[in-house]
Formats: C-alpha cells, sequence, structure tokens
C-alpha cells in the first residue's frame, strides 16, 4: 500500500535527492550512515526512512527509537516533524498513520496503524535505555556526544529479538574522520557488507538558500571542510592547527580602537590586549600585548590590569572577560565601573560558555573558510618570558585524548589560561550566528 505511494509527496517533502535516495533505498546493510554537511536533508531522509521501515510488516506491534542530541530537539526536529509528516499525510489521502500519539517530557512516542510504536528520546541518560528491546534504531548527529562510541555500545545490543533489527545513523562530520564515522570508514575499507555510508555535501541540497550558505562561510577553512563540504579530514591533536609563523607580524599600537580579554584564572590570571587594523582591505585583530601572573591576588591583578592599560596610553573600548571572576561578581562590577567607557561582556548564555565552539570561533578567525586570516599577533609577543604566554600556548594547546581517540576538549594546564583570554575576546566580538533552523526541514 505505501509502496506504491509517492512517498515525498506523500509527507510533504520536496522530492529526494540523490543522496537521499540512495541512503533510504540501500536496504540490505544492516547499518547506514547519512554523513552530510549542515542543510544536506540527512534528517528529514531519516525520519523518512524511519517511517518506512516502521511499517515493514516484519516490524508490526513492535518498537524502534530515535535518538538525537538533546530533549528540545528530539521534540522539535524528530516528533515534531515526524508529526508533521503524518499529519500531510492524512490531508493528502484521506486517511491517518496514526493510531495514538504520547506527546509529554516522560513519554514522547508515536503509535502506527500497524501498531509499531516510535519512540523519541536524547542521548541524555542513554544508560537509562539498557535492557530495553527494539525493532531498529536511528541515531541523529551520532558524532556530537563526547563519546559516540560509548553511546552506540549501549544502543546497538537493544536492536535485538524480532524485527528488521537495523541501524541507522546520521552526522554532520565535525570531528572529521572520528568517532562512528571512522568506525563505518573502517569497516567498509574491510569490505564488511553490513556498513553502508552515503557522504553529501550541503549543496547537494539543492532546495538549501545561497544566504544559509553563505552564512557558513564565517566558518574556518577546516570547519568549512567538515560541516559545509563534508570532507573526512584526519583529526588533529592541537587545538589551533591553523595557527603559523605567517601569524606574527611586525605592529605596535599607534591609537584606534582596542580591547582586553581577560582571565580571573584564580591563581593564574591572564590578560590579552587585542588591537583593531585593516590588512589587505580585511579587518583583522592584532594581539600585541600580555599579561601573566602566578598566585597573584585579586588587589594585585587590578593593579596589573590598570599598569598594562597605561601602557598603551588610551583606555580600551572593549573587555572580554570569564563569566565567573571567583568574587562573586565584583571582578566585573569593578571592570565596568573603572573602564565605564568600555563595553564589558562575557559569556552568559549556557550554550555559549562551551569551550569547543568557543575554540571553533578563533579558528574562523585565524584560517577563513577562503584561505584569508583575520587574527594576527605581534612579533614583539615572542620575545615576552611568561610561562604559557599567549604564542607559546598556541603552538601547544592540545585536545584531550581517550582510548586513542581524540576528545572535542582542550587539555587543561598552563597554555589553558591565555588561550581562555582569547575565546573569550574573539567568541563575544565576532560570535559566529548558528540559528537553530540551518539544518532544514522542508514540510510545506
Amino acid at each position: 500500500m505505501i509502496d506504491s505511494i509517492d512517498i515525498a509527496t506523500s509527507l510533504g517533502l520536496q522530492p529526494f535527492t540523490r543522496q537521499q535516495m540512495r541512503f533510504i533505498c540501500a536496504d540490505k546493510p544492516q547499518n547506514r550512515l547519512f554523513c552530510g554537511g549542515r542543510g544536506s536533508g540527512k534528517t528529514v531522509a531519516s525520519l523518512a526512512l524511519v517511517l518506512l521501515e516502521a511499517l515493514k510488516p516484519q516490524n508490526a506491534g513492535l518498537e524502534s527509537i530515535c535518538l538525537t542530541v538533546t530533549d528540545t530537539t528530539s521534540k522539535s526536529a524528530h516528533y515534531g516533524q515526524m508529526v508533521q509528516m503524518l499529519t500531510h499525510f492524512k490531508r493528502t489521502h484521506g486517511w491517518s498513520l496514526i493510531r495514538k500519539t504520547w506527546n509529554s517530557p516522560q513519554q514522547r512516542a508515536i503509535r502506527l496503524i500497524s501498531g509499531h510504536t516510535i519512540v523519541f528520546r536524547s542521548f541524555n541518560r542513554v544508560d537509562s535505555l539498557r535492557g530495553n528491546s527494539y525493532a531498529f534504531a536511528y541515531l541523529d548527529e551520532i558524532d556530537i556526544p563526547p563519546d559516540p562510541l560509548y553511546v552506540n555500545e549501549v544502543l546497538a545490543p537493544c536492536v535485538r529479538g524480532a524485527g528488521t533489527l537495523k541501524m541507522f545513523y546520521s552526522t554532520t562530520p565535525s570531528k572529521g574522520m572520528g568517532g562512528l564515522t571512522k568506525l563505518f570508514c573502517d569497516r567498509i575499507n574491510q569490505n564488511d557488507l553490513d556498513y553502508y555510508m552515503v557522504v553529501a555535501p550541503s549543496a547537494s541540497n539543492h532546495y538549501l538558500a545561497k544566504s544559509v550558505l553563505d552564512r557558513w562561510k564565517n566558518f574556518s577553512r577546516e570547519r568549512y571542510r567538515r560541516e559545509v563540504l563534508a570532507i573526512l579530514t584526519k583529526p588533529k591533536a592541537l587545538v589551533y592547527p591553523e595557527f603559523s609563523q605567517e601569524h606574527l607580524i611586525d605592529w605596535s599600537y599607534k591609537g584606534g580602537q582596542w580591547g582586553l580579554g581577560i582571565d580571573f584564572g584564580f591563581s593564574r590570571p591572564h590578560a590579552l590586549a587585542i588591537g583593531q587594523d585593516s590588512i589587505g582591505g580585511v579587518d583583522v585583530d592584532v594581539v600585541f600585548s600580555e599579561w601573566a601572573g602566578y598566585d597573584v591576588s585579586s588587589a594585585d591583578f587590578r593593579k596589573e590590569i590598570i599598569a598594562l592599560v597605561k601602557r598603551v596610553g588610551t583606555m580600551p573600548s572593549y573587555i572580554a572577560c570569564d563569566r565567573s571572576d571567583g568574587e562573586g561578581g565584583n571582578l566585573k562590577r569593578w571592570l565596568r565601573v573603572k573602564f565605564s567607557d568600555a563595553e564589558v561582556r562575557w559569556l552568559s548564555k549556557r550554550q555559549d560558555q562551551l569551550i569547543w565552539p568557543g575554540c571553533a570561533t578563533v579558528r574562523s578567525r585565524l584560517l577563513a573558510y577562503d584561505g584569508s586570516k583575520r587574527l594576527y599577533f605581534s612579533r614583539d609577543l615572542v620575545k615576552t618570558d611568561y610561562d604559557g604566554g599567549v604564542i607559546e600556548s598556541l603552538r601547544m594547546y592540545r585536545r584531550k585524548e581517550r582510548d586513542g581517540e581524540l576528545l572535542d576538549y582542550p587539555v587543561h594546564d598552563d597554555t589553558s589560561h591565555s588561550m581562555d583570554c582569547l575565546r573569550y575576546y574573539i567568541a563575544t566580538r565576532h560570535p559566529i550566528s548558528l540559528e537553530e533552523g540551518d539544518d532544514v526541514t522542508w514540510v510545506v
């Protein structure tokens, strides 16, 4: 009955792209991965596949599960999208595929007329799913969790018993050749016919607006290659592999707007002075001075900030600092009073406080998608003897590693303080705007 209907039109979707059709129609492999750039349509194609799989006679009366990063995404992008598609189906054909729905924080599911129930959850508390049994499972953005292989190890044994027993995955390869993406590549290279992968750049979705693609040009070159072009690059241990000798220039402050990046650091405070300039017609930031301390009191740190400002010779117009100053906000209030003409900012939103996205913003300034550089450092900084100075730290700042897998989190050591200063300044001064709707859905 369902096979005779134009699926995309019936569900209110635009016609599927070639890559989406390859993913949906590859019926034999037990494990399928849609590795696509942002907006490539991986989620909507996967949900359409989930519906087709749920309606197969072998899965009648059984349960499947769809998991994604957060409960909010599960509600809107998974459950909400599926309800919209099924509602459009009913309007188009005059009969419904839905028997019952549940939509609450405790239970979010859809039971179809075949008796099959699709459960919608997030990766949060994934261990609570141990012992459950599913006919098949779909894991969206599987490489986003800190340990995607662990999530897969928990869920894969739950796909057991009756049913088609398949695992579907989709991801934007933000980690490059890592996590589940590496697992699939390894198995495919070993000619394991139970593993199948489709790779699709963002531009493969010809319904995607040019303005959306243009917005992603704010990414760093590496991030653009991974998250837009869907190129599976090998992860690098350095947090800032883009940094090179070409970022060191002969530059000294000669007036104009400048700002401070401050890490209170408790016993290891740090401050960077960052100027603004135009090089080759491109507006850039130039880090030209710094101060670092060890076992320094709050009162002494304030004096050092004042001394740094006096050495520059003019008042800063912008100050970015840590959200927590260890004094209940007193240091931040002092900055606002002492430098009343400056805009004082810190990362107040929870998502802005995440370290790795902030590092990605710094990388976008070090090397943009088109190869241009928008962040430089005065060559004079090389001469400083600070332990953990900004130049030394850029060369040494590394990612954590667990069981041979690089994590999207830097090692916290002496290099962290100057890197935090830089991240606070760049992330607040030049935030990359990523709207929740970047991975567009196509319900009409």
